[in-house]
């Protein structure tokens, strides 16, 4: 956390770059795709890898 963000002010603005899951309901990960930080939850991680 940076900048003085709370945990929960940091984790409601994350979701899944496929299926919006927040990391209040999945695991996030945190990827940088076409220049950008993104985030995908662990359910979709295998979509992301294998292009599903």
């Amino acid at each position: 956390m940076s900048n003085g963000e709370s945990k929960e002010e940091t984790s409601a603005q994350h979701k899944c770059m496929r299926c919006s899951a927040t990391s209040q309901s999945r695991a996030l990960i945190s990827v940088e795709f076409k220049g950008q930080s993104q985030w995908i939850c662990a359910a979709c991680l295998p979509y992301f890898i294998h292009g599903g």
